[in-house]
């Protein structure tokens, strides 16, 4: 499972060691410098992955989420798309409200970065996401329409 975090760009929260807390959690990094970030999984129950909008993120940017959270985001397109358009929502259990994408936005979403998305260059790989962003588009049609 992928617990996916986007952030809004410019960060102006405290500072906080995300690095430090999820691998308290028992998570692990895994560098990518081919894509300038870390993810994080804990094998057995999932990876988690910290974007940033591409149109909105500069080197500063990035450099300034480095030094508040101590994390490395990837850097991704059309982001914006889900962190503009947003439901909260109430979680049993949890204390705070909890903001997700609005379903139309992430049907949309989902359809454009499997056609224009980063990691779709020809490789098998590639393929295999372009599939998992259709059948998830399909699934979140179900809800839109």
């Amino acid at each position: 499972m992928d617990f996916d975090f986007g952030l809004r760009v410019p960060y102006s929260g405290p500072k906080t060691e995300i690095d430090q807390i999820l691998r308290n959690l028992g998570f692990t990094p895994r560098i990518d410098m081919g894509y300038d970030k870390i993810d994080y999984e804990l094998p057995g129950v999932g990876i988690v992955e910290v974007f940033v909008d591409k149109e909105k993120t500069s080197e500063f940017h990035k450099r300034m989420l480095r030094d508040q959270l101590n994390i490395r985001p990837a850097v991704l397109s059309y982001l914006n798309l889900l962190v503009e358009h947003t439901v909260s929502v109430k979680i049993h259990g949890v204390h705070k409200n909890v903001t997700l994408p609005s379903l139309p936005a992430f049907f949309i979403h989902r359809l454009v970065t499997a056609r224009f998305g980063e990691y779709r260059r020809g490789s098998y790989h590639d393929a295999s996401k372009i599939r998992k962003d259709l059948k998830q588009a399909a699934l979140g049609a179900l809800r839109v329409f």
